[in-house]
């Protein structure tokens, strides 16, 4: 179960890292203009007519009408469901927009309390303050 929810995890920081990419005005939603610059990024081999960009963002824009912010345009929330929904592949548009996640650091070994004791102890010794 717990691989699932860290899948699901990797899963949501590449939507948002996409969604960040693509809300240039930083208001946190995608407007139309916004939307289109990722369906077309994302779909580099295929060249859209301006009919049918408009199309494409007519049906998103009514199927995730619950998630359309007035101004802004389609929440982080929204371009989540529209993945969910199959509507686009995570890890391919992802790939194509040759976005990375943060590599986390590597585990740190545990201070061993002995070991920690002595160097606080040498430190102590080593102390130029007169007692």
């Amino acid at each position: 179960m717990e691989a699932a929810s860290a899948g699901r995890g990797r899963r949501g920081e590449k939507v948002k890292r996409i969604f960040e990419r693509f809300d240039a005005n930083g208001d946190g939603g995608l407007d139309r203009e916004e939307m289109a610059a990722l369906v077309v990024a994302v779909n580099p081999r295929v060249k859209f007519s301006e009919e049918q960009i408009n199309a494409i963002l007519d049906e998103v824009f009514r199927t995730y009408a619950e998630f359309i912010v007035p101004g802004p345009g389609l929440s982080l929330d929204g371009l989540l469901r529209t993945y969910d929904d199959g509507a686009g592949d995570v890890d391919r548009d992802f790939d194509a927009l040759g976005l990375l996640l943060p590599t986390p650091p590597p585990p740190q070994p545990a201070a061993d309390s002995s070991s920690a004791a002595a160097v606080m102890a040498s430190e102590a010794s080593s102390s130029s303050v007169a007692v």
